[in-house]
């Protein structure tokens, strides 16, 4: 019964290491996704991509005032 158990836990932690990498590899691909609108933006503007990302990240803050 104690190995059934053990079993178990491993299971379900192996399942939340796989979601937690998921989450991880979701929020590091909207980074890029980010990073390559800010810059496809700069070059159209002829502005700086750190400039225009500024700029988005200060605009979602102001969206979920």
């Amino acid at each position: 019964m104690e190995t059934e158990s053990k079993k178990n836990h491993v299971k379900e932690r192996d399942l939340n290491q796989k979601v937690f990498n998921r989450q991880a590899k979701n929020s590091q691909e909207s980074r890029k996704q980010r990073h390559r609108k800010a810059h496809s933006v700069a070059e159209a503007k002829c502005l700086s991509s750190d400039t225009i990302l500024r700029v988005m990240i200060e605009r979602r803050r102001r969206r979920r005032r």
